[in-house]
């Protein structure tokens, strides 16, 4: 895969814009490609701030302020002017939101000349995938997004599979337990995988890896709990600021069925 493939590739990724063939293909690249995961978090990290800068409009205005590039292409061929195709051409697979956020990040540093930019990154919390308090800190921060929802168990549990060598899958949660979706980072190690979920709408997340990392704790004075259990091949870290664990009794092995 080229520079700008991966490139095209990471927007769309980003935007839910792949078929499900493209988007296991992507996944398996990142799970193998520690760069290309943090070029995933470091475009969600500005993505995220440009948001909150430049809410996008409804989807129906957003259609009818963008180009029509098949219309621009087609006035230009009619005036003899040859127009290069940029991102967001008819030849590039970018969303309409992809558009918005670049079209946006193009005012802010036009009109703000990066100063209101970067005031707002210094009143929020920065992003820190160093341990498991900065992780938890920078999702709560980011709004509680995760990388991927999962769409059946079979999903879940072959993700961790393909990352541990051991499936593990999440049992039915309570009414006030949410489980929002699933992310990773280099944390603990550069296979951490963790599940982003909700308490009584208290957030809390799970932390899974191998469990030659066991022992892990979090840093004095970080407000959070941390919880852990063994699984097998696997350790569970469940972090928050709950005064017990949530969620760490709902994972378990899949049983095969006959």
């Amino acid at each position: 895969m080229t520079t700008e493939e991966k490139s095209d590739s990471l927007d769309a990724y980003l935007d839910d814009q792949l078929d499900a063939v493209e988007r296991e293909a992507f996944e398996r690249e990142l799970d193998h490609n520690p760069g290309l995961m943090a070029e995933v978090e470091k475009q969600r990290t500005i993505d995220e701030s440009i948001r909150r800068l430049f809410p996008p409009p409804p989807t129906e205005r957003l259609m009818s302020r963008l180009p029509d590039w098949a219309t621009v292409e087609t006035e230009a061929d009619a005036t003899d002017l040859r127009v290069v195709p940029t991102a967001g051409s008819a030849g590039t697979k970018h969303s309409p939101l992809r558009q918005w956020l670049g079209l946006a990040a193009a005012i802010g540093i036009c009109v703000f000349a990066g100063v209101r930019f970067a005031r707002f990154s210094e009143s929020n919390v920065a992003a820190d995938y160093s341990t498991m308090a900065g992780a938890y800190r920078t999702e709560v921060a980011r709004g509680f997004e995760p990388l991927w929802v999962c769409r059946d168990d079979a999903e879940f549990s072959g993700r961790f599979e393909k990352r541990f060598g051991q499936p593990l899958v999440l049992g039915n949660l309570p009414s006030n337990i949410q489980s929002i979706g699933m992310s990773y980072a280099s944390i603990i190690s550069d296979k951490t995988t963790y599940l982003l979920a909700k308490v009584d709408g208290e957030e809390v997340v799970v932390f899974v890896d191998s469990e030659t990392h066991k022992g892990q704790s979090l840093p004095s004075g970080s407000g959070l709990n941390l919880y852990s259990r063994q699984i097998e091949s696997l350790i569970l870290y469940e972090v928050s600021r709950l005064d017990r664990a949530y969620l760490l009794d709902a994972f378990h092995i899949p049983v095969d069925k006959p």
